[in-house]
C-alpha cells in the first residue's frame, strides 16, 4: 500500500495504491470486488504478471554499528506480560554523509535521509536496554507499481568482554508478514 495522506488533523487521503500479489489469477473475484466495493475504489482494479522475484533478504556485509535515537514499542496493554517491548529503533543513518558505502541496491534508498527506522530482529523489554545494536539484514518486497523496503537491526551484550547474541525466542518471526500492531516512540535520551 502507498499513498499521499495529508498532514492536517483531517488526515484526508488525496491518493492510495493497494497491490496485492497472488499466486495465479482467482477464478472468482468476489472477495476482491467486496474490497473495492467497501473502499468505494471507482475501477475494479486489473491483473498483470510479476516477472521477477518480489521479496529479496540479503544481510549486510560486516558489522555496523547505530546511533539509536528512539525505540518503538509495543505497549504493555497489548502483551500477555505487562511489560513495554522494544520491537524497533530509530537511528542516526551510518551510511549518510559518511565515508560507508551502503549496499548497491540500497544506495537510493539510503542517500537521503539522516534518519532510519529498524524493525528489532530480536525485541526486548524497555526496562532493559541494550548496550549494542547493529545492523543485521535488509528485505525488499516489489510489486509492479512500487518497492518496500525493511531494515533489521540486532542487539548484542557483552558479558566480561564477551560478545553473547540475545536469547532465542523473541524475535520477531517475519517482518513484513507480521501484523500491524499500534506502537509508540520512546526516545532513550529523554527518559
Amino acid at each position: 500500500m502507498s499513498g499521499s495522506i495529508s498532514a492536517e488533523e483531517t488526515r484526508h487521503v488525496m491518493r492510495c495504491k493497494v497491490s496485492f500479489q497472488l499466486i495465479g489469477m482467482p477464478l472468482d473475484p468476489g472477495s476482491l470486488q467486496q474490497l473495492y466495493r467497501q473502499f468505494d475504489v471507482p475501477s475494479r482494479g486489473y491483473f498483470r504478471p510479476l516477472v521477477e522475484r518480489s521479496l529479496t533478504r540479503q544481510r549486510f556485509d560486516g558489522r555496523i554499528p547505530l546511533q539509536v535515537l528512539g525505540y518503538i514499542i509495543e505497549p504493555a496493554d497489548q502483551r500477555w506480560d505487562d511489560e513495554d517491548w522494544v520491537i524497533g529503533l530509530l537511528a542516526v543513518n551510518p551510511f549518510y554523509g559518511t565515508d560507508l558505502q551502503p549496499p548497491d541496491d540500497l544506495a537510493s534508498d539510503l542517500d537521503r535521509t539522516g534518519v532510519i527506522v529498524c524493525n528489532l530482529r530480536s525485541h526486548h523489554p524497555l526496562s532493559k536496554p541494550q548496550e549494542r545494536y547493529e545492523l543485521w539484514l535488509y528485505e525488499r518486497a516489489r510489486t509492479s507499481d512500487a518497492h518496500a523496503l525493511c531494515i533489521v537491526a540486532e542487539w548484542w551484550e557483552s558479558e566480561d568482554s564477551d560478545e553473547q547474541r540475545p536469547a532465542v525466542g523473541r524475535a520477531a518471526a517475519g517482518y513484513f508478514t507480521d501484523q500491524v500492531r499500534e506502537v509508540s516512540v520512546h526516545n532513550p535520551l529523554m527518559a
